[in-house]
C-alpha cells in the first residue's frame, strides 16, 4: 500500500517534468565565443584601414624590389651617354609631313614615334655658337634649332614653329635616365632591394642580440645586471650614426661592411627595452614555478619571458626598419655606404643631388620611395602597437 501511495503522491510532479530539445541546451549561455590574444590582434588590424594599406604598400615594394629589375629589360649599370638625363615625359613636336621630333636641354634632336618611343638622333649639318643657332636637315627639309635666355626654340626652315607640340610618356625609359644614360627605374627598383636588403638584416641582428643581451641582463639582475646595462648606456652616450662613421671610414664602402657596422649599433634600444619586459615578468608565479620545477635559465628566458614580451619586441622591430633605411640612405648619400656603381637610394639621391635644377626627377624618385617606405612602416608599426595593447581588448 505504501508503495502505491508514494506513486500517487509523486505522479503530479513527474508530469510537470519534459525531455530536454536539442535546441534548449545552450539556452542559459551568456558568453560567446572566446577568442585568443592573437586572434584579437589580426581583428584589430583587419579593422584598421592604416594598418592594411600599410601592408599592401609594403608588399608592393618588395616584390617590385625583388623581380622588377628582370621586368625592366635593363642593367643598372648599363651606360648610354647620347641618353643622358632623358627626362619621364617628353614634349614631341611635329612637323607637317608627320615627323616627330624631340628636343632635348642638351641641344640635342631626336626623332621618336607618335607614341613615345625615341628611334634616333639626328646630328646638326652646320652650327654657330655665336648666333646660337644650330641647322638640321631631314627628308629634304631643314630645321633650325635656336638658344637664348628665352629658351630653346626649334622651327622650320621659315623660322616658324612647327604646327603640334605635345607631351607624352618617355617609353623607352619609363622613368628617365641619369647624368651617364643609366635607366632610372632599374636602378631605383635594384636600389630598393639594397636598401630593404640592408634594412632586414640589421633588424635581424637588432633582435638576435638585443633580444638575448636584455633578456640575460633582466634574469640574472644584480651585478650582471648593472655591468650590462651601464656598457649599454655608456655606448648610447655617442649617437651611432658616430660609430657607423667611423666604422665605415676604417672598413671602407660595401654592402657587407655598411651591414656590419650598423649591425654593431642597432641593438643597444632592443636591448634596453627587453630588459625592462624580463624585470617586470621573472617574479611572476609561472617563472617561480619553472624554477621550482628545475628549468634551465636559458630554457626559462627563450620558452617562458621572451614568449611573453614578443608584442613590444615585434612593434620594436617593425619601427627600426625605417630607421635602418634612413640611416643606410645617409651614409650612402655621403659616400660612405653602398660602392658605386651598385645603386641604393642613398646614392641616387646624392648623384640627383647634382641635377636638381635642370633634372629635378632625378633626386625627386629616389626622394619618394624612401619617404613612401618609411611611412609604411611607421604607419604599421603604430598599428601593431595599438593592436597588442591588452588594454585596448574589447
Amino acid at each position: 500500500m505504501s508503495e502505491k501511495h508514494d506513486e500517487k503522491n509523486h505522479e503530479p510532479f513527474i508530469k510537470d517534468w519534459t525531455y530536454v530539445q536539442k535546441e534548449e541546451l545552450n539556452a542559459e549561455s551568456t558568453t560567446g565565443k572566446t577568442i585568443s590574444y592573437w586572434q584579437d590582434v589580426r581583428r584589430r588590424l583587419r579593422k584598421n584601414k592604416l594598418a592594411g594599406g600599410s601592408i599592401v604598400v609594403i608588399i608592393l615594394i618588395l616584390l617590385a624590389s625583388t623581380v622588377g629589375q628582370t621586368l625592366t629589360g635593363k642593367s643598372y649599370d648599363a651606360q648610354q651617354l647620347s641618353l643622358r638625363n632623358m627626362p619621364p615625359v617628353i614634349e614631341i613636336q611635329t612637323a607637317e609631313d608627320g615627323t616627330n621630333f624631340y628636343i632635348h636641354q642638351d641641344l640635342k634632336v631626336f626623332l621618336t614615334d607618335q607614341h613615345g618611343f625615341i628611334t634616333d638622333e639626328i646630328p646638326p649639318v652646320s652650327a654657330s655658337l655665336a648666333d646660337k643657332l644650330f641647322t638640321y636637315e631631314y627628308k629634304g627639309k631643314t630645321y633650325n634649332l635656336s638658344f637664348s635666355g628665352e629658351g630653346i626654340k626649334f622651327e622650320d626652315e621659315n623660322r616658324q614653329p612647327l604646327p603640334e607640340k605635345r607631351k607624352i610618356w618617355n617609353k623607352n625609359y619609363l622613368l628617365g635616365t641619369d647624368s651617364i644614360g643609366r635607366d632610372l627605374l632599374t636602378r631605383l627598383l635594384y636600389g630598393g632591394r639594397v636598401s630593404l636588403l640592408v634594412a632586414f638584416l640589421v633588424t635581424i641582428c637588432t633582435l638576435v642580440i638585443g633580444v638575448m643581451y636584455g633578456g640575460i641582463s633582466g634574469y640574472y639582475g644584480a651585478n650582471l645586471d648593472i655591468v650590462m646595462m651601464r656598457l649599454v648606456e655608456i655606448l648610447m652616450a655617442i649617437p651611432s650614426t658616430i660609430y657607423i662613421i667611423l666604422l665605415m671610414v676604417y672598413f671602407g664602402q660595401g654592402i657587407y661592411n655598411i651591414l656590419i657596422a650598423m649591425a654593431l649599433t642597432s641593438w643597444l634600444g632592443m636591448a634596453q627595452l627587453v630588459r625592462g619586459q624580463v624585470l617586470s615578468l621573472k617574479e611572476q608565479e609561472f617563472i617561480l614555478a619553472a624554477k621550482t620545477v628545475g628549468v634551465s635559465p636559458l630554457k626559462i628566458i627563450l620558452t617562458h619571458l621572451l614568449p611573453n614580451c614578443i608584442g613590444p619586441i615585434v612593434v620594436s622591430a617593425t619601427l627600426s626598419i625605417p630607421g635602418a633605411i634612413a640611416t643606410e640612405a645617409f651614409m650612402s648619400f655621403i659616400g660612405l655606404g653602398v660602392k658605386p656603381p651598385m645603386p641604393s637610394w642613398g646614392i641616387l639621391s646624392n648623384e640627383g643631388i647634382g641635377a636638381i635644377r635642370s633634372s629635378p626627377y632625378q633626386i625627386l624618385l629616389p626622394s619618394i620611395a624612401i619617404s613612401l617606405t618609411m611611412f609604411a612602416f611607421n604607419f604599421l608599426g603604430d598599428s601593431l602597437r595599438d593592436a597588442m595593447d591588452p588594454r585596448q581588448r574589447k
